[in-house]
């Protein structure tokens, strides 16, 4: 080994006695590890100890240096504090389903006033959660967390309009975050997300009914509707079928049910409050689906 003198230009050889070196300057006697209280120091000098629970406790070294004939050259004292600290795994927080149970679908008919809660809850002892976001609620729905709760409820309301009626889901996404920071590789505060999807259908003689505003059923049958463009009525030859459900939806997926009378096998259907523009014309019998075009000018 060189070691450095004042001079730096100058250097001179270290040499170590049997059974020491550079990576091993301590020596036993006895064992390669002594060790006191499940303490144990090498001869590398590395210290090791078993950790056994959460502590602060001060560790005490005492470092002599004797030369080759055994006459002490110097002593060094030194303390050193340690902290233990229990970092036990984070488990992400749950979320309930609808009213506290599994369910996330819910199927209602426009007009209807529904109201349901999102419970939540962590195993992990002295966590506390919150609603942190909520995206996607529907137009018109309102979403209400308790406050000062360590476990809060939240609370989904919403009446659809009748123009919200539709075949395909409103989907809404609630996420759930603990109080446990992130704190490098120890843990992760725990984040939990659920997905709640709401489906509309439009109040009809037959119950409730799925609408579909496109024109791509495979049993639909196309309507010739007239006259075109239309102003405050439109007809079309139905041969008095009987009629499940009328109603008209415009390009936005806005829902309208216009009031029809029969004139002979004529159907006679009233549009004299739609606004201009373009929209489809949906009539469901027994038998059939009927789509067709409309072209209201004003």
């Amino acid at each position: 080994m060189e070691a450095k003198c004042a001079d730096a230009n100058k250097s001179t050889t270290v040499n170590y006695s049997a059974n020491y070196s550079i990576s091993k300057p301590f020596y036993y006697d006895v064992d390669s590890e002594r060790s006191c209280s499940e303490l144990r120091i090498n001869d590398s000098g590395t210290v090791r100890f078993e950790t056994m629970r959460g502590d602060i406790s001060p560790i005490g070294f005492n470092l002599s240096a004797y030369d080759k004939n055994g006459v002490l050259q110097s002593r060094i004292n030194r303390d050193v504090i340690y902290m233990l600290m229990f970092f036990p795994e984070n488990r992400k927080p749950i979320i309930s389903g609808i009213n506290g149970g599994n369910q996330v679908r819910m199927d209602i008919h426009e007009g209807a006033a529904v109201c349901f809660n999102i419970n939540s809850f962590d195993v992990d002892d002295g966590d506390t959660v919150n609603f942190t976001r909520v995206t996607g609620l529907p137009d018109g729905a309102t979403f209400e967390v308790e406050e000062n709760k360590r476990f809060p409820k939240a609370k989904f309301c919403w009446t659809p309009k009748r123009w919200q009626a539709s075949p395909d889901p409103y989907n809404f996404t609630v996420q759930l975050t603990d109080n446990k920071l992130n704190c490098g590789d120890y843990f992760q505060q725990g984040i939990t997300e659920k997905t709640f999807s709401i489906y509309v259908c439009l109040h009809t003689a037959n119950g409730c009914e799925f609408i579909s505003s496109g024109m791509n059923e495979t049993s639909s049958q196309k309507l010739n509707l007239f006259p075109q463009p239309s102003r405050n009525a439109v007809y079309v030859n139905l041969n008095q079928t009987k009629i499940n459900s009328l109603h008209i939806t415009d390009m936005a997926g806005r829902i309208f049910s216009p009031s029809y009378i029969w004139e002979g096998d004529k159907l006679k259907i009233d549009t004299q409050d739609l606004k201009a523009g373009s929209y489809v014309l949906k009539i469901i019998s027994a038998q059939n689906i009927y789509n067709g075009k409309l072209i209201i000018q004003k």
